[in-house]
């Protein structure tokens, strides 16, 4: 996911206070991440309020993969765009363990084995589709690269953020394991 924006650049925590970004109701980090900042504003919203509120200017920063921001028309209501990912999108496909194990063998080895080919094509075709989307943003909007000390200011943040999330959002121990996982 990409931080794209309105009118400005969004290089440090710092460039969000006094904005007000899209934030997705159902959350429970960005929220922490947004008070960690301090003086931003985000607005509570789920995917097809975006557009409408995009419009008004209610909001003026979307994280978002871009071929959703492309997609879903957000990104025409948008001018800057961050080169750098600041955050990961997932998508899966999910099965009741009670319903897989109440099928036959044979069916359940079906489903598995189509199951994980239709994952492996779709996350390759989603990966390209988002890649030549941001392409296309990228030549459309300014573009914003960030210098290793901005990136260290958000470090800085996030490191915070974590912390807080520490503090009753997570266990501190998946937060510990996340944390090893991403050196």
């Amino acid at each position: 996911m990409h931080l794209i924006s309105k009118g400005f650049a969004v290089k440090t925590p710092d460039d969000l206070r006094g904005k007000k970004p899209l934030l997705w109701r159902d959350d429970d980090m960005q929220p922490i991440l947004y008070d960690v900042i301090g003086g931003v504003t985000p607005v509570s919203l789920n995917v097809p309020e975006v557009l409408p509120h995009l419009n008004t200017g209610a909001v003026n920063v979307v994280e978002a993969p871009s071929l959703a921001a492309e997609q879903l028309q957000w990104a025409s209501k948008l001018d800057t765009i961050n080169g750098d990912v600041s955050a990961m999108a997932l998508g899966a496909l999910a099965f009741s363990s009670r319903r897989l194990a109440g099928l036959a063998e044979d069916q359940r080895k079906i489903v598995l084995e189509t199951g994980r080919t239709a994952a492996k094509a779709l996350t390759k075709r989603i990966r390209a589709e988002d890649d030549a989307a941001f392409a296309r943003l990228k030549s459309k909007m300014t573009v914003v690269e960030l210098s290793d000390g901005e990136k260290s200011k958000w470090q800085a943040v996030f490191q915070r953020t974590r912390a807080r999330l520490k503090q009753g959002v997570f266990p501190p121990d998946l937060v510990d394991k996340l944390e090893a996982l991403a050196k």
